[in-house]
C-alpha cells in the first residue's frame, strides 16, 4: 500500500497553523482590559491594575521580595535588580493587601458588635478571610462593582 499524499504547504496553511500552534493569547485585566502575559512583567508599567494582578498570580516572587526589602539594605538591592517601577508598584501592591486586611478586620469587628445586640439590621453576614491572599483565587461574583482587578479569559 502507498502512503497517502498530503497537499503542499501554502502561505495560507502555514498562516493557519501559525495561528493555531504557535500564537500566544494574552489574558485581559478586567478593570482597565489591558493584555496580561503570564510571565511577562506588565507591558503598560504605569497600571497598578496590571500590577496588582501580576502581583497576585505570582505569589512565590511577592514571598521573596518581601524578605528581600525586609532586610537592611533590601530596597537599594530589589531597585538594582528589577528597577524604580517595580519597587514603586510592589510597595504599593503591599499597602493595599494591608489596607483590605484592616478593612475586613474593622468590618468583621462592627458585624461582631451589630451582631451581638440582634444580628445584622442589612442581613448581610461577613465570614473571615474574605479577602483573598496573592494567589488565592477571588470568591467574588459581583465583579463589575469590583475593585480589585482580576484577569479574565477570553
Amino acid at each position: 500500500m502507498s502512503e497517502p499524499k498530503t497537499p503542499p504547504m501554502t502561505l495560507s496553511k502555514f498562516r493557519e497553523l501559525r495561528g493555531k500552534f504557535f500564537t500566544i493569547r494574552q489574558e485581559a485585566v478586567e478593570p482597565c482590559g489591558h493584555p496580561m502575559g503570564v510571565q511577562d512583567e506588565p507591558q503598560f508599567s504605569n497600571c497598578q491594575h496590571c500590577w496588582y494582578a501580576y502581583f497576585s498570580q505570582h505569589t512565590e516572587l511577592v514571598l521573596m521580595v518581601g524578605k528581600l526589602m525586609a532586610l537592611e539594605n533590601g530596597v537599594n538591592t530589589v531597585t538594582r535588580a528589577r528597577g524604580k517601577k517595580f519597587v514603586k508598584m510592589f510597595q504599593r501592591f503591599v499597602k493595599t493587601l494591608e489596607r483590605l486586611k484592616e478593612v475586613t478586620y474593622d468590618t468583621e469587628r462592627t458585624e461582631d458588635d451589630v451582631s451581638g445586640s440582634g444580628g445584622s439590621p442589612f442581613g448581610q453576614t461577613i465570614r473571615r478571610n474574605d479577602i483573598p491572599t496573592p494567589g488565592e483565587p477571588s470568591e467574588q461574583t459581583g465583579s463589575e462593582h469590583s475593585d480589585q482587578p482580576t484577569v479574565i479569559r477570553p
